[in-house]
């Protein structure tokens, strides 16, 4: 019996997905009246029939890489901008420039992540967007915990991003920390659903 190719299997998921009812939920939680009746029972469906929810809902280690690549860049850009008059003050050397090198970058990922719904520059361009797996939509906390703290530690420790590669949720140290993931946009009310079928 053939295999049916991973982009057919997709694209089914999908399909199932607009079939999907969008039931109501709290401010608080994505868990209230979630995964009752006939959304459930479409989500088990899938879940039974494809399995492996990794390879079409949560983003992949490499093409969080593509889009961390990207908004480097922008942010690349913006230090150029906001730090160019320092430069005349403080060497590109000194610790006072890197401290503020550093929060130009930490102020970037926070705003933009919490302020346009999960997503950077770089995520906007992918289709990715960073979700909590506890609330509906992120929380301030959420985002400094991710964004701040925690990018300031990978940021020192860049080799903890590969553990992202392995996680089943591929989770880096951050999304672990602030119980958040990446996940492809198109399918992110999917997940609503395997929250409550997982």
């Amino acid at each position: 019996m053939n295999e049916v190719p991973r982009e057919e299997q997709e694209l089914e998921v999908k399909e199932e997905l607009q079939g999907l009812e969008h039931p109501s939920t709290s401010n608080d939680s994505i868990y209230k009246d979630i995964g009752f009746g006939q959304p459930k029972e479409k989500a088990d469906r899938i879940h039974e029939e494809y399995g492996n929810w990794d390879e079409f809902i949560y983003a992949g280690f490499w093409i969080r890489l593509i889009a961390f690549i990207f908004d480097l860049l922008v942010v690349s850009a913006l230090r150029g901008i906001l730090l160019s008059p320092i430069k005349l003050k403080l060497s590109p050397l000194s610790f006072g420039y890197e401290v503020l090198s550093i929060f130009v970058l930490l102020l970037y990922f926070v705003l933009m992540t919490k302020l346009n719904q999960g997503q950077t520059l770089g995520k906007m361009l992918l289709g990715l967007k960073v979700v909590s797996l506890r609330h509906h939509e992120l929380t301030w906390w959420d985002v400094l915990t991710r964004e701040f703290f925690s990018r300031y530690i990978l940021q020192k420790v860049m080799i903890l991003y590969i553990i992202a590669a392995f996680a089943p949720k591929k989770q880096h140290i951050g999304d672990m920390l602030s119980d958040t993931t990446v996940i492809k946009v198109e399918m992110e009310e999917l997940i609503r659903h395997v929250q409550m079928v997982s």
